[in-house]
């Protein structure tokens, strides 16, 4: 066995004690390896997050892709995206997250957790600043959900689970979201601006999930959130998609109530 021998000097050499350093290794070991598995964890849990980032940020590709391509086809009377499209849209999109309930349970809230997406219509006024004309909610718990039980609302202001801003006034683009920008020199350009993140309530837990950090999968890490007043909603996950639509996609106010 190895063996060292400690040796301070005042003045004299003077043995302390003789320890093994085989048992010196095992201490270290034992009281380093729960940091270890800590850190693991915490690891795993920032890949995770970033893996949820991409899935909120690929449904808001998704739709504003569905958006854009939704009325090909139609007659030129009939281009306007309606509340149905919009539905349509989560409800495709959300697959990519929320899967379908074909091998899960019929309960819609199995996951504990789905996605709010916020659809913005900016408005540019020729000088570079810009004004929102609607902001359109939607929610829908489980992935499978028929287009017509989508939560939808038309409202304006601004909404506590959002990143974007709303304005109703002419103001820089930057106000209503960072990364907006308008054309200027006349040019009244039209953006929509797509907010999407994912809701947790905690009213809603599925079986044997008490805790958010469970809910999500996470160990260690957590990640910022927005919360409305009483702290029952928390919103995670922000990811903001922005594009042009094509001309006269969107009404001026709130899409229209498909025709029957």
């Amino acid at each position: 066995m190895n063996r060292f021998t400690k040796v301070i000097f005042d003045g004299k050499p003077k043995k302390i004690k003789e320890t093994s350093c085989r048992g010196s290794v095992l201490v270290e070991f034992a009281v380093c390896m729960p940091l270890l598995i800590v850190l693991l964890f915490y690891i795993y849990d920032l890949i995770k997050i970033r893996r949820y980032y991409s899935q909120t940020n690929f449904i808001g590709r998704q739709i504003a892709n569905i958006i854009q391509n939704i009325s090909r086809g139609r007659g030129a009377s009939e281009l306007k995206i309606t509340q149905n499209d919009l539905k349509y849209a989560l409800c495709f999109a959300n697959l990519s997250l929320l899967p379908g309930t074909t091998m899960y349970t019929q309960d819609e809230h199995y996951l504990g957790y789905t996605t709010w997406v916020q659809v913005y219509r900016v408005v540019g006024d020729g000088s570079g600043n810009a004004k929102c004309t609607s902001r359109i909610e939607l929610s829908a718990w489980n992935g499978q959900k028929s287009p017509e039980k989508v939560w939808y609302a038309c409202t304006s202001g601004n909404h506590v689970g959002s990143k974007v801003r709303y304005s109703s006034e002419a103001v820089p683009p930057s106000q209503i979201y960072s990364a907006l920008k308008v054309g200027s020199g006349g040019n009244t350009e039209e953006k929509i601006v797509i907010d999407v993140c994912l809701l947790t309530d905690s009213t809603i837990r599925p079986a044997g999930k008490s805790t958010e950090k469970q809910i999500l999968g996470l160990h260690q890490a957590m990640p910022p959130f927005l919360t409305n007043g009483d702290d029952k909603l928390h919103f995670y996950f922000h990811s903001v998609t922005i594009f042009t639509p094509r001309n006269r996609l969107f009404s001026d106010s709130c899409p229209p109530e498909p025709e029957t």
